[in-house]
């Protein structure tokens, strides 16, 4: 992992002042970087290269799942361009986001970089500038980090010592739904592997551009917007087979609280963002809707949850299916 030289005051490097990528590393071996061995839920995933975060300023804290935690996601489109990461962090300071998910960053390499606000830049990107994935965690859940694991241009995932459970972030950036049936089944493929890979006993939350319509009327969320496609159904039936709900799809809600991608003209609007959360944990879903009014040169809102571990004297006040 290579962090990013020449610092300034805004927490930026040189680079990301200039528009281009931060210095992260393009080391092909991808592979966890978590710092204990547990049990999965499935067979570990084979040239999984295990190594322990490069810092000491990690691993240090633990985040309290009994206190609310804002998790939010959102397609930026870029983030080559000036003045977008001082964007992004406002937006996290504003809304209190914990951990914030970031799609089609147009970043390469691998690696992560220190803001000198605290916060930490996790960047999973290829060996060209498009797609790209990034987690940026806030100075508390940074001290909380345990490990994060660059998968490829498409998936990141970063695990949080936490209490009274560990919990691991998975961010995802499917392929859209006119991408060919073998680049969307190999995504799912993927995703499942990764999510098989996560120690049982973790809190997973699964978010992301997942450029899927689940439509009306879903099992995994019967208030979702709009029509299902066939993106969608690829991801009601990994939702299915390993017991998630779309946590952003389970209340009524207006409109403008559902859909996260509208057409410039503004004549289209559609839901394709979702953080999915396991079935047993619905009910620690305090609320998740999308954030309308996030100006970010992009022709998508932020879709933010905030979760809560309640403890089983506490149910009021808690949305469930």
């Amino acid at each position: 992992m290579v962090v990013a030289e020449s610092r300034g005051t805004n927490g930026s490097s040189s680079a990301e002042r200039s528009g281009v990528s931060p210095a992260f590393t393009r080391d092909t071996q991808r592979g966890s970087s978590f710092s204990e061995s547990l049990s999965s839920r499935g067979p570990r995933l084979r040239n999984c290269h295990r190594q322990l975060t490069d810092t000491a300023e990690h691993g240090r804290g633990v985040a309290k799942l009994r206190e609310t935690l804002n998790v939010s996601t959102w397609n930026v489109r870029t983030m080559r361009t000036d003045g977008r990461q001082e964007i992004l962090e406002g937006k996290m300071k504003r809304s209190n986001i914990g951990c914030l998910g970031i799609s089609d960053t147009c970043w390469w390499g691998v690696g992560h970089i220190f803001l000198d606000s605290g916060s930490t830049v996790i960047n999973s990107g290829g060996d060209e500038h498009i797609h790209g994935v990034v987690e940026i965690l806030n100075k508390s859940l940074s001290r909380a980090l345990m490990g994060y694991n660059p998968l490829n241009e498409r998936l990141l995932t970063a695990r949080i010592i936490s209490i009274p459970w560990n919990l691991t972030f998975i961010h995802a950036y499917a392929p859209t739904n006119q991408a060919t049936d073998q680049d969307k089944s190999a995504f799912y493929e993927r995703l499942e592997q990764v999510y098989l890979q996560v120690p049982w006993q973790d809190t997973v939350i699964i978010g992301g551009d997942m450029n899927a319509k689940i439509g009306e009327g879903c099992p995994i969320g019967r208030h979702a917007f709009g029509t299902m496609n066939d993106n969608g159904a690829r991801l009601v039936n990994f939702a299915r087979a390993n017991a998630f709900v779309a946590a952003n799809c389970l209340m009524r809600r207006h409109p403008r609280r559902l859909y996260t991608w509208k057409s410039f003209d503004l004549t289209c609007s559609n839901q394709i963002d979702y953080f999915l959360v396991q079935e047993r944990w619905n009910s620690s879903i305090c609320k998740c809707k999308a954030i309308q009014g996030a100006e970010c040169d992009s022709d998508s809102t932020p879709d933010e949850i905030q979760v809560e571990a309640a403890p089983a004297t506490k149910s009021k006040g808690f949305y469930t299916i």
